[in-house]
C-alpha cells in the first residue's frame, strides 16, 4: 500500500509541481518513500519479534521435545484407567 502512495505522489509530483526541476520530481516521492518503507518494517519487525518471544514455549520445554498441546498415544494410554 505505501508502494501505491508512492506512485500516487510521484504522479502528483510530476504534473503539478512546476517549481521543481523534473529529475527531482521523480526521484524525491521514491526516496522518502523508500525511507518511510524502511522504518515500517523495521519497526513491525521489532514488534513482531517480541510477541514471538512472549508467546513462545520455555527454553527447556523446547529443547527437550516435551512440549505438546495436544497429548501423544503414549501419554493418552498411560492416563487412561486400566
Amino acid at each position: 500500500m505505501i508502494g501505491a502512495y508512492i506512485s500516487a505522489v510521484t504522479a502528483f509530483c510530476v504534473i503539478n509541481v512546476h517549481s521543481v526541476p523534473m529529475a527531482a520530481r521523480w526521484i524525491v516521492p521514491s526516496f522518502c518513500g523508500t525511507i518511510v518503507i524502511g522504518a515500517f518494517s523495521t519497526a513491525y519487525r521489532r514488534r513482531f519479534a517480541r510477541a514471538a518471544r512472549r508467546h513462545s514455549p520455555p527454553a527447556a520445554a523446547a529443547s527437550s521435545g516435551n512440549f505438546s498441546l495436544m497429548p501423544t498415544p503414549n501419554r493418552l494410554e498411560s492416563s487412561l484407567p486400566k
